[in-house]
């Protein structure tokens, strides 16, 4: 839901995201212990209905069934997993045709499904990006404004927000142009980050230190209109030390991540 303030005194408020807010942040009490598959998830994924869920690994991903969605206490393994070779962050566009990860710390790799959903159908790399003039030390990958943005999350160097435009959504094959940054560090290794619908709110997860942090864009999708600062954060450390991956869902009430220390897939109410 976005809120449109009035013309006050002058002033025009911009829209303000009311979800994907980290106003009323509280750890919800459904876990799920991925460590039966992996000991080393860094990140997590699910289908928009949450049905789905996708666990990630550095070598692998693991998919699993929800019976009632979003509810990670009901969810069972599919024993369903795609090897990929080296990589990091993932992102799933949104109708579970295709997904990207970061890979070597440089390259975004491109898969497609055959089957939505279903990693039993996924293909191998049908098409990558060389950021590495900007870094060699991505990890998260996040798309956005329809497919025509792409952003990239550094946990190595300076750790900012580096956004790309496409020519065409989704594909990045060609016609991918490197736009700008984010105008600081926006997490002390950034592990994870998601954009509400409007592209104005970016959450984003901190690594090391064991946060969610919410920033705020004055221009939507330009990474290079954030804020310096936080408008607030929300402590995952307890329960979780080392936390990695962050998925929101699409309604913005709920966030889940995964723990790099524990094995566990949490969710946290929004």
């Amino acid at each position: 839901m976005t809120l449109i303030l009035p013309q006050i005194g002058g002033l025009t408020f911009e829209p303000v995201d009311t979800t994907f807010t980290l106003i009323d942040a509280a750890f919800s009490t459904d876990t799920f212990d991925a460590s039966s598959q992996t000991t080393s998830p860094v990140d997590v994924a699910f289908k928009t209905d949450g049905l789905k869920m996708y666990v990630i690994q550095s070598g692998g991903m693991f998919q699993y069934t929800l019976s009632t969605a979003w509810d990670l206490s009901t969810a069972s393994y599919d024993s369903v997993t795609f090897n990929q070779g080296t990589a990091f962050g993932h992102y799933f566009k949104d109708d579970g045709t295709m997904f990207f990860k970061t890979a070597t710390g440089s390259i975004v790799e491109k898969h497609t499904l055959s089957t939505a959903w279903d990693l039993s159908t996924a293909s191998a790399v049908v098409a990558s990006y060389d950021a590495s003039a900007q870094s060699s030390s991505f990890r998260p990958v996040t798309f956005g404004d329809s497919g025509l943005k792409m952003y990239l999350g550094d946990v190595l160097g300076d750790d900012k927000i580096y956004q790309y435009d496409l020519t065409t959504a989704y594909d990045i094959s060609s016609g991918v142009t490197y736009f700008g940054q984010s105008p600081a560090s926006y997490a002390f290794t950034t592990a994870g980050m998601v954009f509400s619908p409007s592209g104005t709110t970016l959450l984003v997860i901190e690594g090391l230190l064991d946060f969610i942090k919410e920033y705020q864009l004055s221009t939507a999708w330009d990474i290079t209109s954030g804020a310096s600062s936080p408008i607030r954060d929300f402590d995952l450390n307890p329960p979780e030390a080392n936390p990695r991956g962050l998925y929101i869902k699409p309604d913005g009430t709920k966030a889940f991540f995964t723990g790099n220390s524990t094995d566990f897939v949490r969710g946290i109410d929004l």
